[in-house]
């Protein structure tokens, strides 16, 4: 599999080659090719380490023509079959749009730019990502699983007692079969299909 490296260079030091090496050790230590930008401007004569230290590290390279790294850049990452994101690629218009391509192209996408908590929160609004979507669907489901603890926990608090059903795709999908409907215990089976969908999904994110 051949992976080409993507990430922010200008801004950086050194032009943010070093972790573009360092992904390039990486990928071929894992025995993939690895398409290095960094070794690209090598190649074309341009090594950011003969800068002097106060070099301004805001402006491109000296004597060099951002279309022909462009041009070169666009052809390169239609060789590969996957893009190895580099932290800060969001902050970079060629990366961002080096990461638009590899969408495009439906390529593998390796992405190694974690947000941060902050972020991570704000891209998990339970409230107005879930809640206001479906406040009726979750109050129906919140229903159901109170009938089914006072019927299977009698006298118990409220919790899951997952001994008791494991098998959420059959029952999901016996379910399904009489979605509109109400079942034999007055439970709508739409809403017993969500709870096994729910169930499904939470297992399988523990399990991750």
């Amino acid at each position: 599999m051949r992976v080409y490296i993507a990430g922010p260079m200008t801004g950086y030091p050194l032009y943010n080659f070093p972790a573009f090496d360092e992904a390039a050790d990486e990928i071929r230590s894992e025995g993939y090719k690895a398409i290095n930008p960094a070794d690209l401007d090598r190649e074309a004569g341009f090594d950011p380490a003969t800068l002097p230290d106060d070099w301004d590290w805001s402006t491109y390279p000296p004597g060099t023509d951002p279309d022909d790294f462009i041009a070169r850049d666009l052809a390169a990452i239609q060789t590969v079959d996957a893009i190895y994101m580099l932290p800060g690629w969001r902050k970079s218009k060629g990366a961002t749009a080096e990461h638009a391509i590899a969408v495009w192209r439906r390529m593998q996408i390796i992405d190694t730019d974690e947000p941060s908590e902050a972020e991570k929160r704000k891209r998990t609004p339970i409230y107005s990502g879930c809640l206001t979507y479906f406040p009726d669907a979750i109050a129906e489901i919140a229903r159901l699983s109170y009938a089914a603890n006072e019927q299977h926990n009698p006298g118990e608090p409220m919790h899951w007692a997952r001994e008791k059903s494991s098998d959420h795709p059959d029952c999901l999908m016996r379910h399904l079969m009489e979605a509109g409907t109400i079942d034999t215990d007055g439970q709508r089976h739409t809403a017993k299909v969500a709870w096994r969908a729910l169930a499904m999904l939470q297992l399988e994110l523990e399990g991750k």
